[in-house]
């Protein structure tokens, strides 16, 4: 992924620290489907796809 294009169009750092994190630990999810009786745990399924992935920072693109 375009970490740069992230960094420079977006105020990334104003959420994260970027020095925490290793370049290689950027994810981006695109395209994502969650059968509606998993919404409530949606948040632990990511944090466990992300623990497992081994990334620690995901950005998720809405496309047109």
């Amino acid at each position: 992924m375009n970490l740069d294009y992230y960094v420079s169009h977006f105020h990334v750092q104003d959420q994260i620290l970027m020095a925490e994190h290793d370049r290689k630990a950027h994810s981006r999810l695109v395209y994502s489907v969650i059968n509606p009786i998993f919404e409530k745990t949606a948040q632990f399924m990511l944090k466990e796809v992300l623990r497992l992935s081994g990334k620690s920072c995901m950005y998720f693109e809405v496309l047109d």
